[in-house]
């Protein structure tokens, strides 16, 4: 058996976002929650709203459990690409510096 991580792309994860297969990304992570959905405490409404995409901000913000942390480890199928993360970081870095100007 190979310990080889599989790497999906943003647009792999992207097309996994309907109640049938609900993939989506915690701090570069891609996780398969699709069976998860309906024993979500919070209700599987908010994992729906969140498929195909990365949560990572939201599931912070709201502070789960470690037990929470051990169940999403369960469901981790694979990382998000490296390209598709340099991607991401480029463009939020793009945003962050459309404001900025040198006071001299």
């Amino acid at each position: 058996m190979s310990d080889e991580v599989k790497q999906y792309s943003l647009e792999e994860i992207k097309e996994h976002n309907t109640a049938e297969s609900v993939w989506c990304i915690y701090k570069n992570g891609v996780y398969d929650i699709t069976h998860y959905i309906d024993e979500h405490p919070g209700g599987g409404e908010q994992l729906l709203d969140a498929a195909g995409g990365d949560l990572t901000a939201e599931f912070d913000d709201f502070g789960h459990s470690d037990n929470a942390l051990q169940i999403l480890k369960k469901l981790k199928i694979g990382e998000l690409r490296m390209e598709d993360r340099v991607k991401g970081k480029k463009t939020e870095n793009k945003e962050k510096s459309k404001g900025c100007c040198a006071i001299m």
